[in-house]
């Protein structure tokens, strides 16, 4: 209200922007109160997904969904490797204890693919006694603890894909991640990932479809180049910084 006050131009987001972290942070009835004054008062609501369309459009009609835009016109931001430096999945979750990640799924899913695995363990002693309960072969399973920003996007690039089973319809900054590192991203139903991986994201896709979706990537060359050139049009039409700046112009006074 003061914002509004001074004469500014006022558009509201949420930073936690998945459908169950949104539910989470609105699961009080003040809080919603104060969300829906908030929200009806803005000059624009601004959604990261399209999932949270609905939400913002119950209190306001100034709504507007923008994916998250990536740095991929960048040369610095290209973290690709070359095609023989590529080897097995890096698995894009790593939270047993949100289950709309369906962490545990996709790891069941990645052990049955005799090809390396990756993953991030985020939860020191007792993530890794719940990764040794699967009983990963020897030497297919890599557990890397979190790493800085760079190293990590250098990390990934080193896998052929990235897998995951996430189903909570957030931003997709995994997705964003693997297109910076030019990778295929399967299973997600992220924003990003819907965009950018129109025939390997896991909205309305099964688990099964989705590990067959894997399993292609693998061993088809053919298809996986085709995945590869898909993602540098998609990411060019629509997920740059460039591409951005322009939808956001549209809407912001004076931006340029």
């Amino acid at each position: 209200m003061i914002l509004k006050a001074h004469g500014c131009f006022v558009a509201v987001s949420f930073k936690e922007s998945g459908t169950q972290q949104v539910a989470s942070q609105l699961s009080k009835p003040k809080r919603f109160q104060r969300f829906r004054k908030i929200a009806s008062s803005a000059d624009l609501c601004l959604s990261s997904t399209p999932d949270l369309l609905p939400l913002f459009a119950s209190v306001s009609r100034r709504t507007i969904h923008v994916p998250t835009p990536y740095p991929f016109e960048y040369s610095s931001w290209n973290f690709s490797k070359p095609m023989n430096e590529r080897r097995g999945i890096f698995v894009g979750t790593r939270e047993f204890d949100v289950l709309s990640r369906n962490h545990l799924l996709v790891l069941s899913a990645a052990r049955t693919f005799s090809v390396p695995i990756t993953v991030i363990n985020s939860d020191g002693k007792s993530g890794l006694q719940r990764l040794e309960a699967f009983k990963f072969p020897e030497d297919q399973l890599t557990v890397v603890s979190p790493l800085p920003y760079p190293r990590y996007l250098q990390l990934i690039a080193g896998h052929r894909l990235v897998l995951q089973f996430d189903q909570s319809s957030v931003p997709g900054q995994v997705a964003g991640d693997s297109l910076l590192c030019r990778i295929p991203a399967v299973g997600g139903n992220g924003a990003v990932d819907r965009v950018a991986f129109p025939e390997l994201h896991g909205s309305g896709r099964t688990f099964d479809q989705l590990a067959e979706l894997t399993r292609r990537l693998l061993n088809d060359e053919a298809f996986y180049q085709e995945q590869l050139a898909s993602l540098e049009r998609s990411a060019a039409k629509h997920l740059t910084f460039a591409k951005g700046l322009e939808t956001l112009s549209r809407y912001f006074p004076g931006l340029t």
